[in-house]
């Protein structure tokens, strides 16, 4: 499955691909001499890559806000660690002992990361969810509005749509964690998921299917 997006400077929808190339042409454009220095990151789920975020990054932003950031918008649970790995090291929370812990993941992306540079999250490391991400560009940029904040979305993938396991005709809602190791297909309709939970182990083991790559894990409900 692939999954397209809108580019939040046009309006127009593109694929997963080819987005990232066209919002780094809208950002040539927009380039200063002068002005605030910015991260253009792409960031999608390491083993479901339909899940991706376009995000426009002040360089200065530090790597606790941006795994803030990713919490907020696509993992948050239960308040389970997490860590960035760049470059094969690993820095966040759990990892290293307190004082180069905080020195790290309070450090500006700009210290770790270039143009090019690839790296890794991993949100919970029981039931992970893991991220892999790259600086797709770096650009000298007009001031983002206050509303933005340090980190703006420049795109993101439109919420996938899952056919019923069961009816194979209405669009899934639900998702069955006890079938979610188990069956290649776990997703149900509001109205198979009642029947379906008859033979499973019950509704409580449903959850909604969201709109990211920790959909279905761990009581996560977006």
């Amino acid at each position: 499955m692939k999954t397209k997006g809108n580019c939040s400077f046009c309006g127009n929808e593109y694929s997963g691909s080819g987005i990232t190339r066209h919002l780094n042409n809208h950002l040539k454009a927009i380039q200063l001499s002068k002005g605030k220095a910015y991260f253009h990151l792409r960031i999608q789920g390491k083993y479901d890559p339909i899940y991706w975020l376009n995000l426009l990054v002040e360089q200065k932003t530090s790597f606790e806000e941006l795994d803030r950031f990713l919490r907020k918008i696509w993992l948050e649970c239960c308040g389970h660690l997490s860590a960035f790995e760049i470059d094969g090291l690993s820095r966040g929370w759990g990892w290293i002992d307190e004082e180069e812990e905080d020195e790290i993941m309070y450090s500006k992306l700009s210290k770790y990361l270039d143009e090019g540079t690839t790296f890794s999250h991993t949100y919970d490391f029981g039931t992970s969810t893991e991220l892999k991400g790259k600086v797709q560009g770096a650009f000298v940029l007009p001031t983002l509005s206050k509303e933005d904040g340090p980190i703006k979305i420049l795109a993101r993938n439109e919420a996938p749509l899952f056919v019923c396991f069961a009816c194979k005709k209405e669009v899934a809602t639900e998702i069955c964690t006890a079938c979610y190791y188990e069956a290649d297909e776990p997703y149900f309709c509001e109205n198979c998921m009642e029947k379906h939970a008859e033979t499973c182990e019950g509704e409580e083991y449903f959850l909604p299917l969201v709109n990211s790559p920790r959909t279905g894990v761990c009581g996560y409900d977006g």
